[in-house]
């Protein structure tokens, strides 16, 4: 027999941090967008008018710091794709463990059948039995959880990705 250590607690606080943790980089990214778009922004607001020499660092300047907002952008998008990466193995976990609770539970409830004399051994099994129900529906429950939060991160990413997108330099 095999001893599972990780508890209905533990899989409900990976969750937990998952998405924290995702939802805390989803709104970093939020953040390296704005500063793109001071920088967007900044280069239609200077006219560059007054000498060639300064006007050019100025764009350099700008230009600079939009390259490197958006190498720190990917480097960003990167890592939440990991992390999305990570999510959907865990969802993965929880399928395969919902799996083996399922059968586990057929298994119990085909013993307790096969139990004919003893009403206390059958009643321990339909007890077990019903116990690896309960956690098929946890399991299934959390499962649509990681799902939906990790679909969640997905969805505030692209929105990252196309408000950087749309936050152009323009001279």
């Amino acid at each position: 027999m095999r001893d599972y250590t990780e508890t209905r607690r533990d899989i409900e606080e990976g969750i937990k941090i998952r998405h924290l943790d995702n939802k805390d980089r989803a709104r970093h990214m939020g953040l390296i967008v704005d500063d793109k778009k001071v920088v967007a922004h900044t280069t239609r607001k200077v006219s560059l008018s007054a000498l060639k020499d300064g006007a050019e660092k100025v764009k350099k300047a700008l230009v600079t710091a939009a390259v490197e907002i958006h190498k720190e952008f990917e480097r960003q998008n990167h890592d939440l794709q990991k992390r999305i990466d990570h999510c959907k193995q865990a969802e993965t976990k929880l399928a395969h463990k919902e799996t083996t609770a399922m059968r586990d539970a057929v298994e119990i409830e085909r013993a307790a059948a096969r139990i004919k004399e003893s009403k206390k051994a059958r009643h321990l099994a339909d007890i077990a039995e019903l116990s690896m129900i309960d956690d098929v529906k946890f399991l299934k429950k959390e499962q649509i959880i990681q799902q939906e939060l990790r679909k969640q991160t997905e969805s505030k990413r692209e929105i990252q990705k196309a408000r950087l997108k749309a936050a152009k330099l323009k001279w």
